[in-house]
Order: C-alpha cells, then structure tokens, then sequence
C-alpha cells in the first residue's frame, strides 16, 4: 500500500499544524487547517434535529375518498401547449389538482393548507375564466405563476417548477481571512463591499491552485434548471470592493455552467495522488449499490477518503447504511420524516460519531434527494468535510407520486410525505440545498480536494 494510507490521522494533524503556522508571520495570523477544521466539526455538531409538533404537518383529508389511480400518469396521452381547452375542461383539470394536493400532498399543511390553497385555486379560477382561447401553454402558464408559493424542489407542474439557487464565484482576487478581516495576498484588507452588510456571508472558504484554504466572494442567484445545464449563466451583478486603504476594486463572477448528467446509476474507483475516491450517480441496491456499500468497508481504514456525489441525483436510501458501515456504529440523520401514511419515522436520537479519519464528499447542484439525504446524515460523523457547491434542494418532500390532469394531460409530480429538517436555515432551505464547507467550482472539487489534502500532508 502507498505511503499516505500508512499514515493515521493523529500524524495528520500533527503534519497540518506544524506545516501550515510555519508559514504564518506574526504580523498576519493566517487561519491554520486545524482551527477550520474545529470550526467545521464545531458547526456539524451544533445542528439540532427537529424537535417540534410534527402533527401540524399531517393532513388527515382521506374522506375525500379520491383514488389517484384514476389520474396516473400515462405516457399514451401528451402535453400539448398548443391545443384548445373549454372552460369546463380547466375547471375539471383544477378541481382534480387541488383534490390531489388536499388528499395526497405531503406538504400540503407545511404550506398552511386549506387557507393558502383555496386561495390559490380561486385566483387560477379567475384567471382562467377571463382567457380568451385558453391553450395548454396558457394553462400551465396561469397554474405556475398561481402556485409560486409552493417552494419544493420536488415538485414539477411538467416540468421542474421551481428555479434554484446557482452559486457565482468572484474569483479574480483570493482573500485570506485575519484576525483584522479579509486580506488580499498584496496586503489590503476588505473594508466594505457595495450592497452586502455581512461580509462573512458573502466571502466562502476555498481552496486556491496551491491547496491553501482562501476566501471568494460567492453569489446565489435563483436559475431555471434546464437553462443553468444547457447555457452558461452571467451573474446579475458585479462587486464593489472597498478597501481600508480607500482603494476601489470591481470584482466580475465567472460564467456558471453545470456539466451534462447522463441518467443512470454508474459506480466507479480510483485513487488520485494516493487518495481513494469512489464515484456515484445514483443509489439503486438493485445497480451497484452492494458495489458502493463495499466502498464503506474499503474507506474506514483510510486516513483520507473521497465520497463524490456530484452526479448523484438521489435513489434508494444508503446513507445510513453505509456510513454505519464507515464509522462502525449507527450514524443518524439530522431529519425524521412522515411517511403516506402519517407515520413519524425517527429511530435514532441526534448523536455526533467520532471519526479519526478525513471522510471528503463532493457536492454539486446534482446532489439531490436521496444524495442530499447523505450529505445530511454525514452532517453527523466527525472530521466530514463537504467541498463542492451547495447541493440541489430537493430533499423536503419524500415518496413521489405522478399524476396527470385528465383534459390538458399536464403531469404533475408531488410528494406523499414529508422531511422534517432543523429549522436553522442556515443548514438547509429547499432549492438552495446544504452549503459545502469549502466552496469550489463543481468541475473543479476533486483536483482542488487533492491538492488540498497534498499541501497539508506534506
């Protein structure tokens, strides 16, 4: 076996602090590896799982006695944006919508239920009846712009409904974060950026060419999915960056582009530069999952190890399983979730695993569903370290569920239950996803993940 498996993660740490404080000056207190990654673990473990009245959140609409088989989706039958809708054919399509959200939806309460619903189903009412010429395309149209308050990365009114946030990253200057605030390499420090007051939201911990942790300006801006995929997307605004030595600098955000996804569940190895990765795109037990458990029992003795679930749009539930397989006990979520039938599934209290080793996993906008599940979980296990982009933010709604509007054929996806996640939104919001602990362009997080595990162990 190579030299870097040899090694534990006691000498790890001894390797960082002597490595990196002796290229600090007294002048400039650089942030050691060391006191990021206590910060890191410091942050993983203050999250608080939900404690709250989960009841509010179960709906208990089954004397409508709806049968959804009756409206199932079926391929035989298309959308047509162009064909002409009556008035009674919309008013049958929203009846049979609002039937499914008020008998099936799992987040139908979390959304505030009868009182938010109603109102929308009366104001798409109002819009249709006075359309002229009422097409498909007018009614998908009139149903997205009426129901814009259901902010749920799994839902899809045809296609994906809602757009999520993208991250910008302002790379031109890198900043090194001091004891006096953000620094450049030529010695000025940040005293204010035009439009944002705090300037630790704005500036993200990452990683430079060299391997050493520095700081960006990132952006989130909301996108549509597909656009985001198919073009690069420009970021709305440039950064004003005001120095203490009242010089001026306009920063400019790199174009965003998400590389293409092909469908499928492939699990791949390899080593990088000594270190162990394995790659997912998917959990299916039935297509490689056994393949990517065994990867747990592989990694455990490992010092560092990567998790890559930039293409992982979810699945099949692994994530306790294999970091219990990982850590060598039961590993839990952060979130409990109500199933269909308003069961609360909770079977672990909230505890933080110890963890000697370095346990990497790479994030992207990909990371979705039951990968964001993983990343959740992994929130729990000592010395797990995310570097990526924020992940997708489809993760609240759970058991999906496929139905087709009888006259317009619009299909709607929804969710029959519901992941209760800590409130702190800082952790998590749907369709901005969990932030990565050290942010870095998606294409780029493997190579800036090894480098940065070569400097510090050398």
């Amino acid at each position: 076996m190579n030299n870097l498996k040899k090694k534990t993660f006691s000498v790890l740490f001894i390797f960082i602090l002597c490595t990196i404080l002796a290229g600090c000056t007294d002048s400039v207190q650089e942030q050691s590896f060391e006191e990021f990654m206590k910060e890191v673990n410091d942050r993983h473990e203050a999250v608080v799982k939900f404690d709250g009245d989960y009841k509010q959140y179960i709906t208990n609409n089954k004397e409508d006695d709806f049968y959804f088989s009756t409206y199932a989706y079926n391929t035989e039958y298309k959308y047509d944006e162009k064909a002409v809708l009556s008035l009674e054919q919309a008013e049958e399509d929203v009846d049979v919508l609002f039937k499914s959200f008020r008998t099936k939806y799992g987040l139908y309460n979390y959304f505030d239920g009868d009182e938010t619903f109603n109102a929308a189903k009366d104001l798409i009412m109002q819009d249709i009846a006075k359309t002229e010429a009422l097409t498909g395309g007018m009614f998908n149209d009139i149903l997205r712009e009426n129901l814009s308050f259901i902010q749920d990365g799994h839902f899809y009114i045809e296609t994906m409904f809602n757009e999520i946030a993208v991250p910008f990253f302002f790379r031109e200057v890198s900043f090194i974060k001091t004891a006096e605030g953000y620094r450049t390499d030529d010695g000025k420090t940040v005293k204010s950026v035009e439009g944002y007051d705090d300037l630790n939201e704005l500036f993200k911990p990452s990683i430079s060419d060299e391997g050493m942790i520095v700081y960006y300006p990132v952006v989130l801006e909301k996108r549509i999915a597909e656009k985001f995929i198919e073009e690069p997307q420009e970021c709305t605004v440039r950064l004003t960056i005001n120095y203490t030595d009242k010089s001026t600098q306009l920063l400019t955000a790199e174009p965003y582009k998400l590389s293409a996804r092909e469908n499928g569940v492939n699990i791949t190895f390899h080593e990088t530069d000594g270190i162990p990765v394995v790659v997912t795109e998917g959990f299916d037990f039935n297509k490689g999952g056994n393949k990517f458990l065994n990867s747990a029992l592989e990694f455990k003795n490992e010092p560092v190890s990567i998790v890559d679930l930039r293409l992982n749009n979810g699945g099949t539930s692994m994530a306790n399983v294999w970091l219990k397989a990982y850590a060598g006990e039961v590993v839990a979520s952060n979130s409990s979730y109500i199933n269909s039938a308003g069961i609360l599934i909770d079977d672990y209290p909230d505890k933080f695993v110890d963890n000697e080793n370095l346990l990497i996993i790479l994030t992207s906008k990909y990371t979705a569903s039951a990968a964001e599940e993983f990343v959740d979980t992994a929130h729990n296990l000592k010395n797990t370290l995310f570097i990526g982009e924020n992940t997708g933010g489809m993760y609240r709604g759970v058991e999906r569920m496929a139905i087709q509007l009888p006259n317009s054929h619009i299909g709607v996806t929804m969710q029959l239950g519901m992941a209760l996640l800590p409130e702190d939104e800082n952790y998590f919001q749907e369709t901005r996803g969990f932030c990565p602990d050290l942010w870095v362009p998606a294409d780029e997080a493997e190579s800036a993940a090894v480098k940065f595990v070569s400097r510090i162990m050398r």
